[in-house]
């Protein structure tokens, strides 16, 4: 298959779930052109409606216009600051929190546009915390911040979203790919 595919992907998403799906991509489709870009959560949406992407990998906003697949999940942890009392704790309840910066789970009730590395400063500084999927536990503030479990045990999953009214063929190539859990993630 040749042509273009326009993927869109959450910013600081898992590297690992990323290069096993850009690899196996590849591997099937070496002549099609692949354009990969980083947004928020919202940007994705916006950046769908607008078909400025043919699809993304992000989390659902449960959107009916948009057709979702479950690609992965992934527990939900708490980024504290090191030094804080709640880093001596191996996990923690959400009634232990105080200035939740942000919450994956709440992606519709908060800031739109939320900027991932300026809420790991404020972390980082002992401003608040944030619950986000265990895979942001390897970021550029690691000397300063510390992932703890979230107790009890809650997954959030990452999605194929993509509009059904996009008649781009290499989507549904793409689609099947994910769907015959060729990726092995």
């Amino acid at each position: 298959m040749t042509g273009n595919l326009k993927i869109g992907f959450l910013k600081n998403l898992d590297p690992n779930l990323l290069v096993k799906i850009i690899s196996k991509l590849n591997k099937k489709y070496p002549l099609l052109t692949i354009e990969l870009n980083s947004y928020s959560n919202h940007e994705l949406y916006q950046q769908l409606e607008s078909a400025t992407i043919d699809l993304a990998l992000t989390m659902s906003n449960h959107d009916p216009r948009y057709q979702q697949i479950l690609i992965n999940k992934y527990p939900l942890v708490v980024l504290v600051n090191k030094k804080s009392e709640l880093a001596k704790k191996d996990k923690l309840h959400q009634s232990e929190l105080n200035n939740i910066l942000f919450d994956v789970r709440k992606i519709d009730n908060q800031n739109k546009f939320p900027e991932f590395e300026g809420n790991l400063l404020k972390i980082a500084c002992n401003q608040g915390c944030a619950i986000l999927h265990a895979f942001v536990k390897d970021n550029c503030y690691n000397q300063y911040i510390k992932a703890i479990p979230l107790e009890p045990v809650i997954e959030e999953g990452i999605y194929l979203v993509y509009d059904k009214n996009n008649h781009n063929p290499a989507i549904n190539n793409f689609v099947s790919l994910i769907k015959n859990k060729s990726l092995n993630v």
